[in-house]
């Protein structure tokens, strides 16, 4: 009883030190987000990292386990630097490929609303497509008003594919017989455990987004560099 009674006050006073670090630490950073804004700002985007879609709802755990920047956090940076005369443009680290093509997309449109205000945006990358594909990050980049590329870095517009698993061989050799219901043909979700191989359908369906994704690739960078 009395290393029980001892355990729990151990606790109670560890959670009472984690609180009380975990408050000092949100003051300072609120504290160091007060502090006055220059006359003259220009904003810093690092868009070659992976990018979460926003940040924690607690401001707690935001402050103590945020992992970097989020895509809300940048959007609404950009589209509130456009109505503040203080900031004169944006310049953005990119080449990575590593922002999804969605927020690429919601990127974009906030960097080119930000240029309808009149301000400047730069975008600066080692490489696109280096060891991979490059295609969205460049996607990216031609919102920008100019380019700056490292002498030896390369351009990698390799197009858009697609890759899906098909488990059906690998169940059979463990003899497992999946029992899945099928929503019409082009509901292709069960395909992956049923089939070995696209169906028909399921093909046209792939094709019929990679395509679309690719057209607005091309549209996009041809707008943006007048190509």
């Amino acid at each position: 009883m009395y290393r029980f009674i001892v355990g729990l006050f151990a606790l109670v006073g560890l959670i009472v030190v984690l609180l009380a670090a975990g408050g000092g630490y949100l003051a300072w950073k609120t504290w160091e987000r007060r502090e006055p804004a220059p006359d003259t700002i220009v904003l810093d985007l690092n868009l070659d990292q992976p990018l979460a879609e926003h940040g924690a709802d607690n401001r707690l755990s935001d402050a103590l386990f945020s992992r970097g920047e989020n895509l809300r956090d940048m959007v609404d940076a950009l589209d509130r630097g456009r109505l503040d005369p203080r900031v004169k443009g944006v310049v953005a680290r990119l080449g990575g490929d590593r922002v999804g093509t969605g927020k690429s997309q919601e990127l974009r449109a906030a960097i080119q609303r930000f240029r309808a205000s009149g301000r400047f945006a730069f975008a600066f990358a080692e490489s696109f497509g280096e060891l991979g594909p490059g295609d969205r990050s460049y996607y990216l980049a031609s919102a920008f008003d100019r380019i700056w590329l490292q002498p030896v870095g390369l351009v990698g517009l390799t197009g858009i594919g697609a890759s899906v698993p098909f488990a059906r061989g690998a169940l059979n050799e463990l003899r497992v017989e999946p029992e899945l219901r099928h929503r019409e043909e082009y509901k292709s979700f069960m395909n992956t455990f049923t089939e070995r191989g696209f169906t028909e359908p399921h093909r046209e369906m792939m094709e019929a987004l990679v395509g679309d994704l690719q057209e607005q690739l091309i549209a996009g960078i041809s707008e943006g560099r007048n190509i």
